[in-house]
């Protein structure tokens, strides 16, 4: 039976591998801070804050401000990326383009800028699309004076160019919470969206942005939230935050959840570094969970340094448990009752308690004839894990009497329901034959009642010629008896 194995919880960082910067495939030389990841379409994409860009002779050409590189090799190689577009100068596009009266303030001196910290959201109906929520801010030196939240519809092609098309009006004003700039995470049938409101990260759910917002943490300045299965099933830990606090400390933190809304229990993991950059806080601390294997207790976390650094990228190693036993039993081929009933989550919770096992149906239903392709999810199969292979093999055995048995009673059911519908049948026949029955009879003593009613009308006229009445009433008809 395979087995896997989790990361400890509390977590406990078993080493730290720094490897190197996120770097241009190019071999072109940026220096640049954020170095947030997300997934968009088939294409896994870095969003960088300020990029001081050059062109392949090392000239400075300018700086943009946010700008967006797809990762070629995910896979096997995370940390590298390329820009797709460009101005004439060599100069690195923005994804999130500025106004013209925003390029060219009347005021000397005074930059408009726009950044995004949370990340693409991805479109769950639309291949390839998504959305990116970003902070707009005017900077006067050192100062910077908020503006308020936007947001942009994001689009990438096939070949990887990323463009994104602003929304002319913001949001979120200056003072309101800024939903979507923190973290964003879809789930669902809905996308989440946390935001700083002062020193609070509040979270709200589209598309009731308005309503039920709440607090969820605070004091963190930087980070992503999203669904893990690091720490194994049954902890409490199913939503997972890496990021930095608000104390300017470098401190990398780990926070957990049950619930998306929290509350998150947090610890601090380790002091992240710089390689060239050694001097000043490291800030900008983001995880990426698609680039290792998390069931070997890997995870990629980035940091930014101050200028003239780059984006920092290491390999986190936990501390792992004693080997997990997994069994899958496939359910695609089942009844859509039993399917549904397994999905329902209330026989599932039951063998979990009763076997001490972590039960849930995963990967997709596929109609017969019809099989999962490259890249598509496996077809619906129940995951059965625990600590006992034992446990795993009885949770199993159980499931499967189960179905069987959910098989006999949906098939005895069948028959009942067939046999309800002959004899219904069968009584609206018998129904249908009294009825026609009963028009028979009327019918007939209707046509009775008018021969009767001729013939009154016959004696009535034979009796008013003859003008006989009683002897008593000489020349009264018959009908005008007293």
């Amino acid at each position: 039976m395979p087995s896997r194995k989790y990361a400890k919880y509390p977590p406990e960082v078993a080493s730290v591998e720094i490897l190197g910067y996120v770097k241009d495939s190019n071999n072109v030389q940026y220096s640049r801070d954020i170095g947030r990841s997300s997934k968009i379409g088939r294409f896994y994409v870095y969003q960088f804050g300020d990029t001081f860009c050059f062109n392949r002779a090392g000239d400075f050409v300018g700086m943009t401000d946010n700008t967006c590189a797809v990762i070629p090799e995910p896979s096997s190689e995370p940390t590298s990326c390329v820009y797709r577009t460009f101005e004439g100068n060599e100069k690195v596009s923005a994804l999130v383009p500025l106004t013209n009266d925003e390029r060219f303030l009347p005021d000397e001196g005074h930059l408009m800028k726009l950044w995004s910290f949370g990340g693409i959201i991805e479109d769950s109906h639309l291949n390839g699309y998504g959305w990116v929520f970003f902070e707009k801010g005017e900077c006067v030196g050192k100062t910077t004076l908020p503006y308020g939240t936007g947001v942009a519809r994001v689009n990438i092609d096939g070949a990887g160019t990323i463009c994104a098309y602003r929304d002319p009006d913001l949001l979120f004003e200056a003072d309101e919470p800024r939903f979507g700039v923190f973290s964003s995470l879809s789930e669902g049938s809905h996308y989440y969206l946390w935001g700083h409101h002062g020193t609070d990260i509040l979270l709200a759910r589209v598309p009731h942005t308005g309503h039920n917002a709440a607090p969820v943490m605070d004091h963190m300045q930087h980070g992503a939230i999203y669904k893990s299965g690091l720490f194994g099933p049954g902890k409490g830990t199913n939503y997972v935050f890496i990021g930095i606090n608000s104390w300017a400390d470098s401190q990398v933190v780990i926070g957990v959840a049950a619930q998306r809304e929290g509350p998150f229990e947090f610890k601090k993991l380790f002091e992240a570094e710089g390689i060239e950059q050694k001097e000043g806080y490291k800030y900008c601390i983001y995880p990426h969970p698609w680039a290792f294997d998390e069931e070997k207790g890997e995870l990629m976390v980035t940091w930014s340094e101050h200028w003239p650094g780059g984006v920092v990228a290491a390999k986190v190693k936990f501390e792992m448990t004693a080997p997990w036993f997994c069994k899958t039993m496939p359910i695609n081929h089942l009844r859509s009752t039993i399917r549904n009933h397994l999905q329902g989550g209330q026989p599932l919770l039951q063998l979990s308690v009763a076997c001490n096992v972590n039960a849930e149906v995963r990967g997709r239903y596929y109609a017969p004839g019809f099989a999962a392709h490259n890249g598509q999810e496996k077809p619906l199969h129940l995951w059965v894990e625990g600590a006992s292979w034992y446990d795993v093999e009885l949770a199993v055995a159980r499931t499967k009497q189960g179905t069987k048995k959910w098989e006999g009673e949906a098939a005895a059911d069948v028959k009942r329901r067939a046999a309800e519908e002959v004899s219904m049948r069968a009584l609206e026949e018998r129904r249908e034959e009294e009825e026609k029955a009963m028009e028979k009879e009327r019918r007939r003593r209707a046509s009775g009642g008018a021969r009767l009613l001729r013939q009154v009308k016959k004696l009535t006229r034979r009796r008013s010629e003859t003008n006989i009445g009683p002897p008593d009433k000489p020349g009264v008809s018959v009908f005008d008896w007293d």
